[in-house]
């Protein structure tokens, strides 16, 4: 979190973005390192989900047969 906030006071995050990866070719690597790590995420918390989804669907029909 702080990490982002940080991102965002130097402007990687944000509308100025552009403006500031120009100038920085360091903050760039680290707005993909973040970007990934967000993307990493997403990703487990999708694929958790998913397993729980069916987890139920399977205990409903337990529970019903």
């Amino acid at each position: 979190m702080k990490r982002m906030l940080y991102l965002k006071q130097r402007g990687i995050i944000g509308p100025t973005a552009s403006k500031w990866m120009i100038y920085n070719q360091l903050d760039i690597e680290e707005f993909f390192r973040v970007l990934i790590k967000i993307h990493v995420i997403h990703i487990t918390l999708f694929t958790i989900q998913y397993r729980l989804s069916i987890m139920q669907k399977y205990t409903k029909n337990k529970i019903t047969q």
